[in-house]
């Protein structure tokens, strides 16, 4: 490390003894101009210590001039006075006394302005350049090597200025050595002229410059990609596939196309014309074409439509079968299951082609035109059909066998008329890309209840467990046990949909009753029993309360009857 000297007073005196006041040749009469006075600096060549300012004084003797300063080539100030505090070794000033309203050439001064250490040798560059040569804007990217000492001391930084707008890079301590990297990809193409200032650990700086020609950006090659004939239609949908490119300023080397049909991308001929055909796929095809061009960039262009291709499915081909449970046959509500969430309709889908060959992996959609469930508190239950398996497809011959349940009599729609409110099925097949086609639609479906009018009991009591009054919370709990012939006569009736009605005639209204805990959603739990809650009022008082189990009214009848202490 160079250890900075101190200097004497007379040493400080020898350098900045070109920044007195005496004026410099620009008054001379009839010899030179008189229209201006350089009065600082006194001398052509100036040298100050790191970090001290040179001061630029001009007096204009005359009206109509200007004064413009420029600093190694690079305009930075217009006016008469200019402060400027040099690094490097030496600086070329140039100072322009400038006519406003005339085309006369100015009168220019030159200035060689520098900074120097006594006994200091500044920093030495043996080299700096670039590679590759030449390279292209935006893309390439040019690699500076800078090599660069300091006989008597240390590199302290390296500010490397590209040129073109951006900021400059400084390097420092650990990232200077004999050898300097630094990678630079300029914005746009143009020649440029990169400048690397050294400074050593005394302040004192040289620079070099380096000329970098960076070339336009290649242009990529363009094209089209057109499709001829029906973009939608049912497989095999054949399709024309036209091709096209240019390179403006190169040449395409090759042309390759993906009809996205899996097998990516495949040489074809410039300009060629494809013949495809496309088979069912539940996703939309939508072909690309790659042209790569001598520079080897590459422009991807897609279709602009896409391509859909629908499953060939023949509604007139197609069959569905379907059986309800034997047992309510020749009876009204035929065809019926018992609503028991376990006996169920058998719906036998067999799809097939206009060729009436099997048409495998066809989603089957089950729509159960049967109305939503609605609790007495208005809270929605949902449909009360389950279809299994829930998303049926069919099978490698074309078939699809679906079971249709249900928990919940169609007494339900019905009350508190008693009968059956019947409902539809519509089978549906998925020709693929959200459009479906109905093959079948089974009307008149029923579920019968698997309990009786006399298969269940009611008990109205006190919450508390004693007698109640007007306002009080009471309980009022329905039990009910499957009825002889259905499956499990004699079990508990589980999850059986319950509501409670006032009276027996004329339209009975629902008492609006919620679940007590551990009761959800209006169903008999797992022992055939249900705990609904409800505050009568005083006009409550000897009112019938009929319960109904899954649309079947219990003639087990009670009526609230409060308390005789009551207030």
């Amino acid at each position: 490390m160079h250890s900075r000297r101190f200097l004497s007073s007379r040493s400080i005196v020898s350098l900045i003894i070109g920044l007195g006041a005496l004026p410099i040749g620009c008054d001379e009469g009839p010899t030179g101009p008189t229209h201006f006075t350089i009065l600082s600096p006194n001398e052509s060549q100036v040298t100050v210590l790191p970090g001290q300012t040179v001061p630029f004084q001009v007096q204009l003797n005359s009206t109509g001039f200007r004064v413009e300063y420029e600093v190694d080539g690079v305009k930075v100030q217009e006016g008469p006075t200019f402060d400027f505090s040099p690094v490097l070794v030496e600086h070329r000033v140039r100072v322009s006394v400038i006519p406003i309203a005339s085309t006369a050439a100015p009168d220019v001064r030159e200035f060689i302005v520098g900074v120097a250490v006594p006994g200091n040798a500044p920093p030495s560059v043996s080299s700096f350049g670039h590679v590759p040569e030449i390279a292209e804007a935006l893309r390439d990217t040019f690699t500076f090597n800078l090599s660069a000492v300091d006989a008597d001391g240390s590199l302290e930084r390296v500010v490397l200025d590209y040129g073109d707008g951006s900021d400059p890079v400084t390097l420092s301590g650990g990232l200077l050595g004999g050898a300097i990297q630094q990678e630079h990809v300029f914005p746009e193409q143009g020649t440029y002229v990169v400048r690397a200032v050294v400074f050593d650990d005394d302040g004192v700086a040289v620079d070099i410059r380096d000329t970098v020609e960076a070339l336009p950006p290649n242009q990529l090659p363009t094209g089209s990609l057109t499709l001829q004939g029906a973009t939608e239609g049912d497989a095999p949908l054949a399709i024309t596939i036209r091709t096209s490119g240019r390179d403006t300023d190169g040449e395409i080397v090759k042309w390759e196309l993906d009809t996205d049909q899996g097998d990516g991308f495949e040489l074809i001929q410039p300009n060629e014309t494809i013949q495809a055909s496309y088979a069912f796929r539940a996703q939309a095809y939508r072909p690309r074409l790659r042209l790569t061009d001598d520079d080897g960039d590459a422009t991807v262009i897609e279709a602009e439509e896409e391509i859909l291709v629908f499953r060939q499915i023949s509604v007139g081909e197609s069959e569905v079968a379907f059986q309800s449970n034997p047992i309510f046959a020749g009876i009204s509500i035929h065809p019926a299951i018992w609503a028991d969430g376990q006996d169920a309709f058998t719906v036998t889908v067999d799809i097939r082609d206009p060729e009436g060959s099997p048409v495998p992996d066809v989603p089957v959609v089950v729509n159960t035109l049967r109305p939503v469930l609605s609790a007495p508190d208005g809270q929605v239950l949902g449909v009360p059909i389950a279809v299994s398996p829930a998303a049926p497809r069919t099978d490698a011959q074309g078939r699809a066998v679906i079971l249709v349940r249900t928990d919940t009599s169609t007494r339900v729609e019905s009350a508190p008329e008693l009968g059956f409110v019947p409902f539809a099925l519509e089978i549906h097949a998925d020709r693929g890309h959200g459009e479906m086609v109905v093959l079948d639609r089974i009307d008149d479906l029923n579920a019968e209840t698997i309990v009786t009018e006399r298969d269940g009991t009611l008990t109205i009591q006190a919450a508390s467990g004693s007698g109640y009054c007007p306002g009080e919370l009471v309980h009022l709990i329905v039990e009910a046990d499957v009825r002889a012939g259905a499956p499990g006569a004699g079990q508990p009736a589980a999850d059986r949909f319950t509501v409670l009605r006032r009276g027996q005639f004329s339209n009975p209204a629902i008492i609006p009753t919620t679940p007590a805990a551990g009761f959800t959603s209006w169903r008999t739990n797992g022992n055939g029993r249900i705990i609904l809650q409800f505050r009568p009022t005083a006009e409550d008082q000897g009112k019938i309360v009929v319960a109904w189990i899954d649309g079947q009214p219990l003639i087990d009848l009670k009526s609230f009857n409060f308390a005789a202490n009551c207030p």
